[in-house]
C-alpha cells in the first residue's frame, strides 16, 4: 500500500490542501484512497503506536494494529494523512525540533511505500505569516523581537528536511514551493492522492484563509501594550489572513533581496538533496 504524508511546513497552502481533500474524499474513499484527516484521534493512534515500538512491541503487530485503527473494515490501496502538528505547534513555525514520530517514521510503515510531501515559502512571506500565529501564544514580542529570537536571517527549508529525513533519508520527498501552489495544486493533489479527479478540479486563490494578517498581528501587538485582553475574536475578524498581502512596506530593501537570495540558493540547495524531488523537475 502507498502511504503520503503532507507534511507541511507551516504558513503555507495547507489550508486549500486540506479543502480540496475534502471536498472530493467520497470520490476518494470509491477509489480506494483513504484520506485520514489531521484529527486528534489519528494523532493519538500514530503516537500510541510509536511508544509502542519504543517499548520493544512486536514491530509487525503494531503495525497491523495502527492501520486497524486509522481505517477499520476499509480495504485501501492508498492511505493519505495530512498533520501538521507532527513538526510541531502552529505558534512554532520556525522551530526545527521534530517530534517523535518523524524519528519512528521509516520503521512504522517499512512495510508499506511511504512518500513525504514538504511545502517551502519565501521567508519575505513566510516570516510575517509565522510572526502573525505565534503572536497569540507570545504577545509580548514585537515583531523585530519575534525575528531576533528565531534567527529568521539563517532559516533554510533544506535544513528543515534534512530534519525531516535524519531517520527516513531512504523516503522519497518531493518539495515544492508556496509560490508556485495555486498555478500547480490539480498536479500536486494529483500526484499525492494518485486520484484522477483533480485534474477538473477549480482550484480557488480566494480561499478565506484563518489566522491573522501580518497588519493585524502588529495591531494586536500595539492594542496589548494598553488593554489586558488580547481580544483575538475581533482581530481574526477585521484583520484576517491574507494569502496576497502587501508585506513589503516593513522589509528594507537589502533585506528582502537578502532573504530573496537566500532563498533562491536554500531552493537549489533543495534541488540537490538525496532523494528529494521538486515540481519543478
Amino acid at each position: 500500500m502507498d502511504v503520503c504524508i503532507y507534511v507541511g511546513g507551516h504558513r503555507a497552502s495547507a489550508q486549500h490542501f486540506y479543502g480540496a481533500l475534502s471536498q472530493n474524499i467520497d470520490t476518494l474513499n470509491d477509489e480506494g484512497i483513504l484520506y485520514s484527516k489531521g484529527t486528534r484521534r489519528t494523532l493519538s493512534h500514530l503516537s500510541n503506536a510509536v511508544t509502542a515500538l519504543k517499548d520493544g512491541q512486536n514491530k509487525r503487530q503494531v503495525q497491523a494494529d495502527l492501520l486497524q485503527r486509522i481505517m477499520p473494515h476499509q480495504d485501501a490501496t492508498r492511505l493519505i494523512i495530512t498533520d501538521m502538528r507532527f513538526i510541531g505547534a502552529d505558534s512554532r513555525a520556525l522551530s526545527d525540533d521534530l517530534t517523535d514520530f518523524y524519528a519512528q517514521l521509516g520503521v512504522l510503515f517499512d512495510n508499506h511505500s511511504l512518500r513525504l510531501f514538504v511545502e517551502a515559502r519565501n521567508p519575505t512571506s513566510f516570516i510575517p505569516a509565522a510572526y502573525s500565529e505565534a503572536i497569540f501564544s507570545d504577545e509580548s514580542k514585537s515583531f523585530q523581537e519575534f525575528q531576533d529570537a528565531y534567527k529568521t536571517d539563517g532559516f533554510k527549508w533544506s535544513q528543515f528536511i534534512t530534519s525531516l529525513q535524519a531517520h527516513n533519508v531512504d523516503v522519497p520527498t518531493l518539495a515544492w514551493r508556496y509560490e508556485t501552489y495555486f498555478d500547480r495544486s490539480r498536479e500536486l493533489l494529483e500526484l499525492f492522492t494518485g486520484s484522477s479527479c483533480f485534474r477538473t478540479y477549480q482550484a480557488d486563490a480566494k480561499t478565506n484563509p484563518s489566522g491573522l494578517s501580518f497588519m493585524g498581528a502588529q495591531f494586536l501587538y500595539r492594542y496589548t501594550k494598553e488593554h489586558s485582553d488580547a481580544a483575538r475574536e475581533i482581530f481574526l475578524k477585521h484583520f484576517p489572513s491574507d494569502p496576497k498581502e502587501d508585506v513589503g512596506f516593513y522589509w528594507q530593501p537589502e533585506q528582502a533581496v537578502s532573504l530573496e537570495r537566500q532563498y533562491q540558493k536554500d531552493w537549489q540547495d533543495i534541488e540537490r538533496m538525496k532523494n528529494v524531488f521538486t515540481l519543478e523537475s
